[in-house]
């Protein structure tokens, strides 16, 4: 190969490369997303995921709500402790 004919295939790669690169600039600062997702996600995944869920809506979602009221309420308890009952 010469020097002019490998000259000519670094500028063609190099135009390809930019091309892609400007194509994936372009469809960012439109808002599309070039992710390719895979097609089929694995069933593993999926029951570890509904376990997830399940742990975050039947366990800490109420155990947190309990800690939120009760720390409420002693944030209120321990202020009346210390400035009396509320007046009118």
């Amino acid at each position: 190969m010469s020097r002019r004919d490998h000259a000519k295939t670094l500028n063609s790669l190099a135009t390809f490369t930019l091309l892609e690169n400007v194509r994936a600039i372009s469809a960012a600062l439109i808002g599309r997303v070039i992710v390719e997702q895979p097609q089929n996600v694995d069933a593993q995944r999926k029951s570890e995921e509904l376990r997830s869920f399940l742990f975050l809506t039947a366990v800490m979602v109420p155990v947190l709500s309990v800690i939120i009221v009760a720390g409420y309420g002693f944030i209120v308890w321990a202020t009346q402790l210390l400035s009396g009952p509320p007046t009118h």
